[in-house]
């Protein structure tokens, strides 16, 4: 049987002394579980709250410190760069097997990449009550302005929904190498059809590219 190990906040975590964590009986299927005693201020053994925002900033939002300059309160930035937007009028929409997806521009929220290095990007995007007439399985979003998809097909999640999000499902984003456009496909790979004004997806994904230009530096 595995072992169990109890979770614990790290934030907490971080005020307690070495030897006061919980201890891990290898020869037993759980954790014995002692009583932590948090040190008190003035306490050497404390950490700063420099070296607990180095440990824990970027997952608790906190803000930047002179251990860890690039942690900071939004999810904008990593490691000093900047999400770079894509405007609405330079990326276009389409669709496999003769249909046509409709995203008008109230329809959409927010398309954004990073670079993370010289081939590589994070790229997510969001798209509310656009519409689609006669769609195959794949709804297709271009590339960013000036970014090129490369190597082989990169893969990530995306969620959706057909009536507006009151019900939503999982579903796969594609990055197409040969293509230079993202495949946003259901779950099952069933077509998209006809859907008037209810269309939502929002995806999310690292994608393999052979040409990425600098992002916005922070």
């Amino acid at each position: 049987m595995g072992k169990r190990i109890d979770q614990l906040p790290v934030m907490d975590t971080l005020e307690w002394g070495v030897d006061q964590l919980p201890i891990l009986d290898v020869d037993a299927d759980v954790t014995k579980s002692v009583t932590p005693q948090l040190l008190a201020e003035g306490d050497p053994n404390r950490p700063t709250d420099d070296q607990k925002n180095a440990l824990a900033g970027s997952a608790f939002g906190d803000p930047p410190s002179s251990e860890n300059p690039f942690v900071t309160t939004t999810d904008d930035r990593v490691g000093g760069k900047e999400f770079t937007a894509v405007a609405y009028g330079d990326t276009s929409f389409t669709a496999n097997g003769g249909g046509t997806w409709t995203v008008d521009s109230g329809d959409f929220i927010s398309y954004r990449w990073m670079r993370l290095n010289a081939k590589l990007i994070s790229i997510k995007g969001v798209i509310l009550n656009s519409s689609v007439a006669g769609v195959g399985t794949e709804m297709r979003i271009s590339a960013p302005p000036g970014i090129t998809f490369g190597g082989t097909d990169s893969f990530g999640y995306m969620f959706w929904s057909v009536d507006g999000f009151v019900t939503q499902m999982v579903g796969s984003a594609i990055a197409r190498a040969a293509s230079n456009w993202i495949a946003l496909k259901k779950h099952d790979s069933t077509a998209w059809g006809t859907v008037t004004d209810l269309v939502g997806a929002g995806w999310n994904m690292v994608v393999e590219c052979s040409v990425v230009p600098d992002a916005t530096e922070g």
